[in-house]
């Protein structure tokens, strides 16, 4: 019997040093879930966005610039659009359309970023409003020549952790309407 009394001391300390490192996993996991979701939802362009605001503190940003692939359109839809309104708004058909675009922006502080070359879908991904808000841009479209922003911190709006939030203005106001 001295054995097992032995073992028992050394069984509960292995216990608690799991489920204290567990709670711990899962508390750091919760202060920063909302960072991770950013994260992980976000496309590469609107990362890059991000670290040209936070990392580099850019004024003005070229979209163009972000990108690694070949583009001559890029369409801004904003949350709740749906693909049919998208496909229109593209000119592309619902079936093309449709087979590429995954992923709906359902809520806000959510857009859509739509790339095109030749009138054909290249890429397509979710911006986080957290990378960037884009005013006056929703369902207009870019040519790499015109999707150029100013960065503006608007002072009196923040996100729910204090944080400022920026503002991408059209550095163009002769965009193109879909």
């Amino acid at each position: 019997m001295k054995k097992s009394s032995t073992k028992k001391p050394f069984f509960k300390r292995r216990i608690f040093i799991f489920c204290a490192l567990v709670a711990l996993i899962i508390f750091i996991t919760a202060c920063n879930f909302g960072n991770i979701y950013r994260y992980l939802l976000s496309g590469d362009v609107s990362k890059a966005l991000k670290r040209e605001i936070v990392d580099k503190d850019a004024k003005r940003v070229n979209i163009s610039e972000l990108t690694k692939f070949q583009w001559d359109k890029f369409f801004i839809f904003g949350a709740y659009s749906l693909v049919s309104e998208i496909c229109s708004s593209l000119e592309i058909k619902d079936h093309e359309c449709s087979s590429k675009i995954k992923y709906l922006p359902m809520s806000e502080g959510e857009s859509l970023f739509v790339f095109l070359e030749n009138h054909k879908i290249v890429h397509v991904e979710v911006h986080i409003d957290w990378n960037g808000i884009f005013d006056e841009a929703e369902e207009k479209s870019f040519t790499p020549q015109n999707a150029v922003f100013d960065l503006v911190i608007d002072k009196e709006r923040r996100f729910h952790d204090g944080a400022y939030i920026t503002v991408l203005r059209p550095v163009f106001k002769n965009l193109q309407s879909n």
